[in-house]
């Protein structure tokens, strides 16, 4: 893990490559950045750089607290702190509704937008309530989120990658999570989606049990330079099955589309 102090406050992150086109990618709720590495050991070294951001664990609290909007200005300042005039954004799940508000909210230092697993609402999501009334309960943090985060997998990662992937949740405040899980539930861009005019690739799981098809549909429909890829997996299409992942995600890099 690397580190980069933004405005005062230390970020860590994955790094990858050294190429002239950069890439950040954010993870989803209680998650991490090795969710990432698959697709970060796939791109070529000498095109891209790439970025997975670390929100929970290793970082600083962001300035405007653990939700979305304070992700995306930390993820801004992170650009600067790097010299990143623009960058392609990729977000799986809540980093999804992260990266929907930072293309509203600084367009102009986009290039292209992946989102994967998320959706512009919250409303329909299968498991959201349940999960905040087991989370806020604060009984048995570990294994409270051992539960959560696995729920998720159609195909869970192997247990040694998994008790990482929880050893790395629980060094953020519960609180924090709290505050995260809560604010993302506020959200709803769908009126707004026509204003996100990068070129969009949309990557969902058909046996997601969390965010549904409607979701990624609704994504489809809104934001007019938009692909959507179904695959037959869960929530994590980008650890459940790599190779696919990884060969529509770079398609799609290298030229906008992937069909």
């Amino acid at each position: 893990m690397e580190a980069v102090i933004a405005r005062g406050v230390k970020v860590t992150y994955l790094a990858s490559g050294h190429g002239p086109k950069n890439v950040i990618l954010l993870h989803g709720w209680g998650s991490n950045p090795w969710v990432y590495e698959y697709f970060m050991h796939a791109a070529p070294r000498d095109q891209y750089r790439i970025l997975a951001l670390d929100f929970f664990g290793d970082s600083d609290r962001p300035w405007g607290g653990y939700n979305v909007s304070g992700f995306v200005d930390e993820v801004r300042d992170v650009m600067d702190a790097l010299g990143m005039r623009t960058a392609t954004l990729g977000g799986h799940s809540l980093g999804g509704i992260t990266a929907q508000l930072f293309a509203l909210r600084y367009l102009d230092r986009l290039d292209k937008l992946i989102l994967i697993g998320t959706g512009a609402t919250t409303k329909g999501h299968g498991k959201l309530t349940a999960m905040f009334e087991r989370l806020t309960a604060r009984k048995d943090h570990r294994r409270t989120l051992e539960d959560l985060i696995g729920g998720g997998y159609g195909t869970l990662p192997s247990p040694d990658t998994f008790q990482r992937y929880i050893d790395h949740a629980m060094k953020g405040p519960i609180d924090g999570l709290i505050e995260a899980m809560s604010e993302g539930m506020k959200y709803d861009f769908t009126p707004l989606l026509p204003f996100i005019t990068v070129p969009t690739l949309i990557v969902h799981g058909d046996r997601d049990t969390g965010r549904l098809s409607i979701h990624a549909e609704a994504l489809k429909k809104g934001i007019p330079k938009s692909t959507l890829v179904r695959l037959d997996c869960g929530h994590y299409p980008h650890e459940e099955l790599p190779g696919e992942f990884n060969s529509i995600a770079l398609k799609f890099l290298f030229s906008a589309r992937v069909n």
